[in-house]
């Protein structure tokens, strides 16, 4: 009995309902200070519970009421039943939480003009993400269950919605409150999401490399720009910090390279840039926080691409 004790009672709440049982067939230490003794010692690491408990059993075996015990030990099982059952973690009563109906919240957003300033593209836009990404993202209803947007399955639209609002510095605690999620889903939407993006060929970053995607490139920019000045561009291309927890000297030797003066943090440096339609086609992130963009950017296979293929096409930096 006592060993059950050690094996399912982990909280002080669980060894009182235990003992509250125990103490009515064993007579002695009816206030429980012995036992609470051994608890401590117990805490305390001085003694194993298990070892405290078969102790404890066996000073007080002679006050049980053997005339209580039939041939089968029924009071033993009783007890034994009674402790697993008080000392089992039961979960509580599960939410019912109400999905967002995507078409209403649509329909919302479109009356109110939000819906770009929301997820930073318009409906078609997100429309055509959700097409892309749906072969990743969707899922097996099972038969019988609501299929209608607002129902109590996860759809396409509902994960690709917490991935741009928390990717655009939404908070987790928002977001899944509005979606109608718990969250553990919220996280496993987002992570899913992240994946279906990561491997989507259509959403690749990818460079012009030949000769007609430069050209095409470069007269999109000059199509931009003021009186068509930027005249052989091909790329915007800026620096960004993104932080990081300090690093340990387990992780590299020269830990004051990743702080950046300037932001006042630690850091990687990233080096992205973007072509006339403001989607990325070029990431690097080779140099820590503390190096300067123009030392970050040298060397990458932007640079070495652009001085390979002479003075005809060059990338605009944001200090240019």
């Amino acid at each position: 009995m006592m060993i059950v004790r050690s094996n399912t009672c982990i909280s002080p709440t669980d060894r009182y309902k235990f003992d509250d049982i125990f103490r009515k067939y064993y007579g002695t230490d009816s206030t429980l200070e012995i036992r609470a003794t051994f608890d401590f010692l117990g805490d305390k690491n001085i003694l194993p519970h298990t070892v405290l408990n078969i102790l404890y059993a066996q000073m007080f075996e002679s006050e049980l009421n053997e005339d209580e015990l039939d041939d089968d030990d029924e009071l033993y099982d009783l007890l034994s039943v009674a402790a697993c059952v008080l000392a089992k973690k039961t979960r509580c009563s599960p939410v019912i939480r109400q999905r967002l109906n995507w078409q209403s919240h649509v329909q919302q957003l479109l009356k109110e003009g939000t819906f770009r300033a929301m997820y930073r593209m318009h409906l078609e836009s997100f429309c055509e993400l959700v097409c892309l990404l749906s072969p990743s993202l969707m899922v097996n209803i099972k038969q019988g269950r609501n299929r209608n947007h607002g129902g109590d399955h996860v759809y396409v639209e509902l994960i690709v919605h917490i991935l741009l609002r928390y990717m655009a510095g939404g908070s987790f605690h928002d977001i899944r409150v509005t979606a109608g999620i718990a969250t553990s889903t919220f996280f496993s939407c987002l992570h899913r999401g992240i994946k279906a993006v990561n491997s989507c060929p259509e959403l690749a970053i990818k460079f012009p490399t030949l000769e007609k995607d430069l050209k095409l490139a470069a007269l999109a920019f000059k199509a931009k720009s003021h009186g068509g000045m930027l005249n052989g561009c091909i790329a915007a291309l800026d620096g960004w910090l993104c932080r990081i927890k300090v690093p340990t000297m387990h992780d590299t030797m020269n830990r004051g390279s990743y702080f950046s003066g300037h932001y006042q943090c630690h850091g990687l440096n990233v080096q992205a840039a973007c072509d006339a339609k403001c989607r990325f086609i070029f990431l690097s992130i080779r140099c820590p926080g503390g190096t300067g963009d123009s030392k970050a950017f040298y060397g990458t296979r932007l640079d070495t691409f652009l001085k390979s293929i002479g003075h005809g096409y060059y990338a605009v930096a944001d200090n240019a």
